[in-house]
């Protein structure tokens, strides 16, 4: 499984990454090179809807651990989606700056424990075993705080216009293509009428020889 701050990263962003991330044939080839996911991965997501392919990939990110987290944003930067990219990288960031603070304030120690009514009466194994699952509680909470205190509907409103631009560039690409298309049908029209045209001259002159002789 992915670590709980990169895993919280994803969920928190999921429906953002559900409905924007596009799954180009490129693209998934390129991750599929990576062989951080399991082949039948790609191949389930072939019969799926777009929508529910998006929805089949990020869940299967979130399953197969750090190493998929950190190719996702490789290979969104990488495939012409960097306003995805970059923001999973950059709150990757942050939640590592936020975690190695919070690591040195957020902590329970033996005092505290003691301080709980029949803690003394547990074994030393399940004590460690309570102190390290209410420390990884009270980090939890601590980060969602500060990830809160951040202000993500910002995060989200700059991607989205980063993907509005991201889009517009790719139809302003896709015309340009289409039109250097059409310029060539043009010419190969344009050839091909001119190729006709002499070889009805070529013809008419062959007709008026023959008539001559």
């Amino acid at each position: 499984m992915v670590n709980l701050k990169k895993r919280d990263i994803l969920e928190r962003y999921r429906s953002l990454l559900e409905h924007n991330i596009i799954l180009t044939d490129e693209f998934l080839q390129w991750f599929k090179e990576k062989r951080v996911l399991p082949d039948f991965v790609f191949d389930d997501i072939q019969i799926l809807s777009s929508y529910e392919k998006n929805k089949k990939f990020i869940q299967s990110v979130i399953d197969n651990g750090d190493s998929a987290f950190i190719k996702l944003v490789e290979g969104l930067i990488a495939n012409g989606q960097p306003f995805l990219g970059e923001l999973l990288e950059s709150e990757d960031k942050k939640a590592s700056d936020a975690t190695a603070d919070a690591a040195e304030r957020v902590v329970i120690d033996d005092d505290m424990l003691r301080k709980c009514p029949g803690i003394d009466k547990l074994r030393s194994d399940t004590r460690d075993k309570l102190k390290t699952y209410l420390q990884t509680q009270l980090l939890k909470a601590h980060l969602n705080d500060t990830w809160k205190s951040q202000n993500q509907y910002k995060s989200v409103e700059v991607i989205n216009l980063k993907r509005q631009h991201y889009e517009a560039q790719h139809k302003l690409n896709d015309t340009i293509e289409e039109q250097k298309r059409n310029i060539l049908s043009l010419k190969d029209s344009l050839r091909n009428e001119q190729l006709a045209r002499q070889r009805k001259v070529w013809i008419f002159f062959v007709k008026i020889t023959e008539q001559e002789s």
